[in-house]
């Protein structure tokens, strides 16, 4: 995958995030939409640090031990930051859980987008 369609991937994340940020207004709930915001903004910094990872891993060859631990490092961060954004921050579960659908929205879009394509 090259790192055009991450760009894509990434930008499109980014139109969803707000599309389902601004069709939350419709229920009036600050809860939900503060939720959908949270679970966006975790997981679209999760994929912003997994592409860098990724990329800086593909530039330097033999670094198989630091990209695991960069991984390892990544992913506890986002377990982390999920579960204290539940605690501290009485977030609507379901909001949470659409807000980090979006990145998933997303890669299924780009999916279907190279199906056509070949």
């Amino acid at each position: 995958m090259k790192e055009a369609d991450l760009n894509w991937i990434e930008k499109l994340n980014g139109v969803v995030g707000g599309a389902f940020l601004i069709g939350s207004l419709y229920w009036t709930s600050w809860k939900l939409s503060l939720s959908i915001l949270i679970g966006f903004l975790i997981i679209a910094a999760n994929f912003w640090f997994l592409k860098r990872i990724i990329s800086s891993a593909f530039q330097r060859q033999g670094v198989k031990l630091k990209l695991a631990a960069a991984l390892g490092i990544k992913y506890l961060l986002l377990f982390v930051s999920v579960g204290l954004a539940i605690i501290y921050f009485d977030l609507h579960v379901v909001g949470l859980l659409v807000g980090i659908s979006t990145l998933v929205i997303s890669i299924m879009a780009f999916a279907i987008k190279q199906s056509f394509l070949v």
